[in-house]
């Protein structure tokens, strides 16, 4: 897009007697905010995943809302650069924005979807998120890849207890024994079986099979009992799905 724009800029500055050097530096002031527009729209299709059924709508206005201040954005920051670098007055700058808008922002809203569809659809991983084997649909995880101490190892997943969520990792807990994995926890909530896997909370992932028992606690939210005695905490906003899992199990 930055390109797009910087040749449509060529085109008319050399018509308007521009010189060369003055006319490559405002490609590139028009070109930059979209570096930081690529980065902003793979954040959000990350953190906001289209590919999410569950929380399709929600990500999907995230995404309307991402899009419409990205227009804006990119508008006011060129305008801005403009300025300081002495190509246009002040008093230019607010109708140079509304002409910009006017101008460039359905194709600004299509640049941005276009950019979130693809991150969405493209599979994306780091180590140790491994495509899934599962026999029964082959569309869930068997093993996870994962770190004990300095060596690198699988975990299957069928013996995992429950899973803890860090900032850029997690801790897996199996049998008595801890591992860090570098999944991501909405990486991990989609790609372990939902029959057998559910996220209790923001950084916490249980196996449901574990579970031995339940009890409320205060506001809404639940305790879960683990067969190792280990409890965990199950928010209200997340309890009406687990609980109607664990009554199909205990």
């Amino acid at each position: 897009m930055g390109l797009f724009s910087g040749l449509h800029l060529f085109v008319m500055q050399q018509a308007d007697g521009l010189s060369l050097p003055t006319i490559l530096t405002l490609q590139v002031l028009h070109a930059l905010p979209w570096i930081a527009v690529t980065f902003f729209a793979a954040r959000l299709a990350r953190r906001f995943p289209l590919r999410n059924r569950k929380h399709f709508w929600r990500n999907a206005t995230v995404h309307l809302g991402g899009g419409v201040l990205v227009v804006l954005a990119v508008n006011i920051v060129q305008g801005v650069l403009r300025v300081l670098f002495g190509f246009s007055p002040l008093s230019t700058f607010f109708p140079q924005v509304i002409h910009g808008l006017l101008l460039w922002g359905h194709i600004a809203l299509g640049v941005y979807g276009t950019l979130v569809l693809a991150w969405s659809i493209v599979p994306r991983g780091r180590p140790g998120e491994a495509k899934a084997v599962d026999k029964r649909t082959s569309s869930y995880l068997q093993t996870l890849t994962a770190r004990k101490g300095t060596y690198n190892t699988t975990v299957a997943t069928s013996n995992i207890d429950w899973i803890e969520g860090a900032r850029d990792y997690v801790l897996i807990y199996s049998k008595g024994a801890s591992y860090m994995g570098n999944q991501r926890m909405n990486w991990l909530e989609c790609h372990l079986d939902p029959q057998d896997f559910a996220r209790i909370h923001r950084s916490t992932i249980v196996n449901l099979n574990g579970v031995v028992a339940y009890k409320p606690l205060s506001h809404g939210d639940y305790e879960l009992k683990l067969q190792d005695g280990t409890t965990l905490k199950l928010t209200r906003t997340r309890r009406d799905a687990v609980l109607a899992l664990l009554k199909q199990i205990l």
